[in-house]
């Protein structure tokens, strides 16, 4: 449903990346809520989810689409339905994350 990007990273989250990823998660939650956007669990219902090993979100309700989900030391999978050139700022954002550029092969 709707617009999406997708690559694969077969690497696993080390903890120390996955502890900056739940601040971020954490941050892009509250200011979700302050601009009331409501945000739920992966299956869009209760709270988000976000702990030590695990961040798991969506929109809430009838605000859900696709779940997000990443748990510590597990490898996942991001994809694109859209066109290579069309995010920059996601490509940039996988690059400095994990010090490797997202290949468009990696893209399907």
């Amino acid at each position: 449903m709707g617009y999406t990007h997708y690559w694969n990273q077969v690497q696993e989250v080390d903890s120390a990346k996955f502890a900056s990823f739940t601040k971020d998660a954490a941050l892009i939650i509250k200011t979700a809520d302050d601009a009331g956007i409501p945000i739920g669990n992966s299956g869009g219902q209760g709270l988000p989810e976000v702990t030590d090993s695990v961040i798991a979100l969506n929109g809430f309700a009838q605000y859900g689409c696709e779940s997000f989900v990443l748990e510590l030391g597990e490898a996942f999978t991001v994809k694109s339905d859209g066109n290579w050139s069309d995010w920059i700022e996601g490509r940039n954002l996988y690059a400095e994350t994990f010090g490797v550029e997202a290949e468009e092969s990696e893209v399907f």
